[in-house]
């Protein structure tokens, strides 16, 4: 049996005043998930236990039947196994965004999308001015960078993700614990070198938002997870673009394929993942597509961007997956599911539990529901133990670990 994982990030979402009081999903014309879900089931899937934060880091290693409390790994070195950057088993490493500080408050997560190229030169910049030799910064795409701690793994410290840190006086959500303040130091120091900065110089004059402070958050070091292989009995494949998903998809044992134009980003060539995504169906057992679009969009605020992703996401990954599936021998399964509630109109990740569809053999439709939050919310398909859906999906029980 050939098998298919889609994760739509953030697609999941809160009924919009500029879509009529509608979300996103409910809006898009989607005849591919809307085939899907009439001859299979929707659900609800809760991607974030007690104890946990709503982020991908957890929702992804939950999709993909790991308990997150189990296996706690982190969004820094996950985003660092992603971009292939070398850490060290005592190293800690911390995912970055540069942002737009204002009023002492961060008032943009993403320092108006700036560039790659701008983020990369302001981050060179910012490294030579640091002062601490043991502290790499490694810029990633647009305003997200790793930061690495050479031999800072014992460090004591604990961070906020952005999302709590948005709109707050920022000294209130400083890094905290009894070496917080090697951080604190790098954070102050960001401050007077990226204001300086001609680059930012030249976005205010523009109207744009400069890149003039950086955040600092998901900190962790490396650690094991069992292969997806040893726990399902599956050889896996991964078609991503955003680093976050290829880290989690590395430790996973999956094979990573970069794909060319797959930027994790709106621009990502949604067409090229999907004719890959097809390719690789002939190789491995499960293939595990990962689309970042839909959650860009949310956090810029743009439910019609959204719409508009998730119509794209329909035509060129789902439909062609869908016709390379039914036409394998030995039958096939597909599961679509957000790892997480983004909320557009507040740019925020909700808690609780998302909408997941599974159709194909021996998936038995019982009432047609659409694929959308409302609808999962309404189905008798409710899983409060996320990590446990994939071995419903599947059909099997993973290995002991």
């Amino acid at each position: 049996m050939r098998t298919a994982v889609v994760v739509l990030s953030g697609v999941a979402d809160r009924p919009a005043a500029r879509l009529k009081e509608k979300t996103p999903l409910q809006v898009a014309r989607t005849p591919g998930l809307d085939a899907l879900a009439r001859g299979g089931r929707v659900g609800a899937v809760r991607t974030s236990p007690d104890g946990s934060h709503a982020g991908s880091d957890v929702a992804l290693l939950t999709l993909l039947g790991y308990d997150p409390r189990r296996f706690p790994l982190r969004r820094g070195p996950l985003e660092a196994a992603g971009a292939g950057i070398d850490v060290g088993p005592q190293d800690l490493v911390l995912r970055g965004n540069l942002v737009t500080l204002h009023d002492e408050r961060i008032a943009d997560l993403t320092a108006g999308r700036i560039s790659t190229e701008e983020a990369a030169a302001l981050l060179e910049e910012l490294s030579a001015e640091i002062h601490d030799d043991g502290v790499r910064l490694h810029p990633l795409h647009r305003y997200r960078f790793v930061m690495v701690i050479e031999d800072g793994r014992s460090l004591r410290l604990e961070t906020a993700p952005p999302h709590a840190a948005f709109g707050k006086a920022v000294r209130e959500v400083y890094p905290r614990g009894e070496d917080a303040a090697r951080l604190e130091r790098i954070l102050d120091r960001s401050r007077k070198v990226l204001a300086e900065h001609e680059i930012n110089r030249v976005r205010i004059d523009l109207g744009e938002n400069p890149a003039n402070f950086v955040w600092l958050w998901g900190e962790g070091a490396e650690e094991e997870l069992p292969s997806f292989a040893e726990r399902f009995g599956l050889r896996g494949s991964c078609v991503a673009g955003a680093a976050l998903a290829k880290g989690v998809a590395r430790r996973a044992g999956f094979d990573v394929v970069d794909v060319s134009g797959a930027s994790g980003d709106l621009d990502s060539d949604l067409a090229a993942k999907g004719r890959e995504a097809v390719a690789r169906l002939e190789s491995h057992d499960l293939v595990f597509v990962h689309v970042q679009g839909a959650n860009e969009a949310s956090h810029l605020r743009d439910p019609m961007r959204k719409v508009e992703v998730i119509q794209e996401a329909d035509r060129e990954v789902i439909r062609p997956l869908v016709a390379a599936l039914e036409a394998a021998e030995g039958g096939w399964r597909l599961l679509v599911a957000s790892d997480h509630v983004t909320a557009t109109e507040s740019d925020e990740l909700a808690a609780g539990s998302a909408p997941f569809l599974i159709a194909g053999s021996e998936i038995d439709p019982i009432r047609g529901y659409p694929f959308d939050e409302e609808h999962a919310a309404r189905s008798d398909l409710q899983i409060d133990e996320g990590p446990s859906l994939m071995s419903f999906f599947l059909g099997r029980n993973p290995n002991p670990a």
